[in-house]
């Protein structure tokens, strides 16, 4: 639905929606840091207050969205990549309903 609405490809929507809950999963949870904690891995040498601060909160989290969002554009760059400028050549029909892929026709 999301790649004919904004006309894009479905692997684009695929990777545009990798990237919504990516995000998604970052604003919600701290399971990571959780369980550091649990297995009594040492503190980053931040006092108490400077770790329950706002500011290291946002920055903390901010810093994650964007690295989720830059590692997920640098996933879609093959999609942008004009076809005759491609390295690797296209694959045909035959190969793809070989390998399982769907295609479109």
């Amino acid at each position: 639905w999301l790649g004919a609405a904004f006309g894009i490809t479905t692997l684009a929507a695929a990777a545009l929606g990798n990237m919504v809950g990516d995000t998604a999963g970052i604003w919600l949870g701290g399971t990571v840091e959780a369980l550091a904690v649990r297995l009594g891995l040492p503190d980053p040498g931040m006092t108490r207050d400077q770790l329950r601060s706002a500011m290291a909160g946002m920055w903390k989290t901010a810093g994650s969205v964007c690295g989720i969002i830059l590692g997920c554009l640098l996933g879609c760059f093959p999609l942008f990549w004009p076809k005759e400028w491609r390295l690797w050549p296209e694959r045909s029909e035959e190969g793809a309903e070989g390998s399982g892929l769907v295609t479109q026709r």
